[in-house]
This record gives C-alpha cells, structure tokens and sequence, in this order.
C-alpha cells in the first residue's frame, strides 16, 4: 500500500504490509504496529501527523522482517538445492534460511562454514558483520534492477 491511512481509518499487520508465511511473524508484526500506533497517537497532538509518524517509524522497524522473509522464501522455492543434502545438513541450513548469504554459496560450504562459526569466535563475529552488510548490498542492487 502506498500508504497505511486515510482519515481516521489506519491499516495494521498484514492489511498494511505482508511478509512470507514462513518466519511466523504476522501476529507479532500486527501487534507491534498497534504498539506503535498508541505510542504515535499519545505523541502527537494532530492525527494526521500522528498517523504518518506511525507509518514512518513502522516502514522503517520492517526492513529487517520483510529481507527475512524474502530470504525464507527463496529458500524454499529453491528447495531443490537443498534436497540431496544428507537430512541433518538441510535441516541445519532450513534454520539458517533467513541469511543473506545463502543464496550465494554453495550449501556443503554454507553449512561447513556456519558450523565453524559455532565454534570459533571470530567466525561468528564476521558472520554477524558480513551478513547484514550483504543484505544492503544485495537488496539495493535487486532495487535497481526492478527500476
């Protein structure tokens, strides 16, 4: 939706914005915008002003939800990728379906990778570091090409 309200009708949850069914977010987004919605409307004294502070702030808060969900359902949509894996490693990777990264490497590396970083500290920080700038990279670039 371009945009969340007209008048004193507000849209919250998935009438304003989905996200794939697969990270099981949508009570807890729908929740969260209510929150933000009474905290918006005790904040600003005009509802219009109110009402578009809301949608800001929630568009914002979403960003991370709704790449993890892309990233979800890419997953599953190229489930074949992930099927002749023995069932302990495409079950491990099932769990990392939100990264950024998967996509883009190889899923025996993937797994090994992400097992190592388990174990040792410095992997997990780079990992922790790597991902979301990947994710920036990778979304504005996928911006650019629907343009």
């Amino acid at each position: 939706n371009r945009t969340w309200h007209h008048g004193n009708l507000v849209l919250l949850g998935d009438a304003a914005h989905t996200t794939h069914y697969s990270i099981g977010a949508g009570t807890t987004l729908a929740l969260e915008d209510a929150m933000c919605l009474a905290a918006s409307l005790r904040r600003h004294a005009s509802l219009p002003e109110a009402l578009t502070a809301y949608e800001r702030q929630r568009r914002s808060e979403l960003l991370s939800a709704q790449s993890a969900a892309r990233y979800s359902a890419q997953w599953y949509e190229n489930l074949p990728r992930y099927v002749e894996l023995p069932p302990h490693r495409m079950f491990a990777l099932l769990g990392q379906r939100h990264s950024p990264l998967l996509p883009h490497v190889p899923p025996q590396l993937y797994y090994g990778i992400d097992k190592a970083a388990g174990q040792l500290e410095v992997l997990r920080r780079l990992k922790r570091w790597l991902g979301p700038r990947a994710a920036r990279a990778l979304h504005a670039r996928s911006a650019a090409d629907r343009r």
